[in-house]
């Protein structure tokens, strides 16, 4: 599949997943979606990483 975060796209592999779809939200580790998250979840976690990049620069 395609992931894509802040407009960049990157190859991933799904192969550890069932039934992603597009527009789903996972958890990616050196390539690979290792955990498939919830709306809620996903969006609080893309928050957090707002503000920890936020606060490193």
């Amino acid at each position: 599949g395609i992931g894509e975060l802040g407009g960049v796209k990157k190859k991933v592999s799904l192969m550890l997943l069932d039934k992603v779809r597009v527009g789903d939200y996972v958890l990616l580790h050196a390539g690979f979606a290792i955990n498939k998250l919830g709306t809620k979840e996903a969006e609080e976690l893309l928050q957090l990483l707002r503000e920890i990049s936020e606060v490193s620069d």
